[in-house]
């Protein structure tokens, strides 16, 4: 079955409660990275990586998007 993504702000698919564990995901792959090296996109200076982290969420820099079921009725596009 196909599936498409839906974009919506965090605190609204944190509020809803299906999206509780998909941001505390997103959330911990974003600070890995941090931790690794790579530069967080908000000013971040003197935060440890999970802070940072939370930083670019609060800030709306990451985009957390909710997979969702194909419809019935929608055609599935074609990859040329």
């Amino acid at each position: 079955m196909a599936e498409k993504t839906t974009d919506k702000s965090w605190s609204q698919m944190y509020s809803e409660g299906r999206g509780k564990y998909r941001v505390i995901n997103v959330l911990a792959k974003r600070a890995r990275q941090i931790n690794e090296g790579f530069r967080p996109v908000v000013s971040a200076e003197g935060l440890d990586p999970m802070n940072a982290a939370v930083a670019e969420l609060k800030a709306e820099k990451l985009i957390i998007s909710e997979i969702q079921p194909k419809e019935d009725g929608e055609q599935e596009e074609e990859e040329e």
